[in-house]
């Protein structure tokens, strides 16, 4: 296995043990199995199932080269809706029943536009050669802030925390990227403008009447 495939894979790990602990976590210390909704189970599923899946992608690329196998491209078309719908979904339950705010909503609801726009940006890249695996990280880490945001509450601390771990996190590639190529490669730049992008709207919507009436018309 080259170092490339190890690297790509530590992240697909990393990424599913911070989702593992973050809602796992908080569904043992927080909430009783028995009062979570049969929505919430789903997504945890669809999520976990998507994460493993990712792992596995990691492990299996490897040394191999070409175009992305077709079983490959199968179960990613096939997961990916899911994960989007399932995402969707329990947002708009937990806002209409007062467990999120507006800027929880307007966040999550970047994170699901972010997850679409780098996801369709993968199944056009689909080299095995390293850029494949590469927009398939950055995929993933739009999609991670949820499970950051859960394990700063178990420390008691605010999204602000959640946002240094992401921070963490997109440094942490970045600083592979210099190591390794000398450069950033476009799909992190782009991950990083999405990123920063939805943390400036969330700060600005929720506070704009327009934004709130219009959300309270399609979901209240």
């Amino acid at each position: 296995m080259n170092n490339n495939s190890i690297y790509f894979l530590v992240c697909s790990i990393l990424m599913l043990v911070l989702a593992v602990f973050g809602f796992g976590g908080n569904a043992l210390f927080y909430d009783s199995l028995s009062q979570v909704s049969n929505w919430v189970l789903l997504h945890g599923l669809i999520m976990f199932s998507w994460l493993i899946w990712m792992c596995i992608q990691s492990f299996l690329v490897r040394n191999r080269k070409g175009r992305l196998p077709k079983a490959w491209f199968s179960w990613n078309v096939l997961l990916a809706p899911l994960v989007l719908l399932s995402l969707v979904l329990v947002t708009i339950f937990a806002f209409q029943s007062g467990k999120k705010t507006l800027e929880d909503l307007t966040f999550n609801l970047f994170v699901c536009l972010n997850f679409v726009i780098l996801f369709r940006a993968t199944m056009k890249n689909d080299s095995l050669g390293g850029e494949y695996e590469r927009y398939m990280v950055m995929t993933n880490l739009a999609i991670i802030f949820p499970a950051l945001k859960r394990i700063s509450g178990f420390l008691n601390q605010g999204a602000e925390l959640a946002l240094v771990f992401l921070a963490c996190l997109l440094m942490g590639v970045f600083v592979y990227e210099l190591r390794v190529l000398n450069r950033i490669t476009k799909v992190s730049w782009l991950g990083l403008v999405l990123i920063v992008f939805g943390v400036i709207c969330t700060a600005v919507l929720p506070g704009l009447q327009f934004w709130e009436a219009l959300i309270n018309q399609l979901l209240l």
